[in-house]
């Protein structure tokens, strides 16, 4: 598995780290796990053939704000949602694995 680079996040990625920090930890990791052979869980993960697909990764200068698209912002409280997550939102908090549509 390729180890991915990323040019240094633009002003725009800044912000949006800051609005939303449980869903880029979500999204780092779950990029972090496939690609970066350092990192504890790689074998687990990118060390058995998993990938996140193009459309979320860290290569695409759209990869976070296509994730917040799809799965949606983590609620304040997920415990007092009501049901309102998206399903793969869940999956995400639950350590599930990674994708989307594209």
């Amino acid at each position: 598995m390729e180890k991915i680079m990323v040019e240094e996040p633009s002003r725009f990625y800044f912000d949006l780290m800051e609005k939303y920090p449980l869903e880029w930890k979500a999204y780092s990791e779950m990029n972090l796990k496939c690609y970066e052979s350092e990192h504890p869980e790689y074998l687990n993960e990118g060390g058995k053939g998993i990938e996140v697909c193009e459309r979320w990764r860290f290569d695409n200068p759209e990869g976070f704000i296509n994730f917040l698209i799809d799965v949606g912002p983590i609620p304040d409280n997920p415990c007092e949602c009501g049901g309102e997550i998206k399903e793969a939102s869940l999956h995400l908090i639950k350590g599930g694995m990674y994708g989307g549509e594209g």
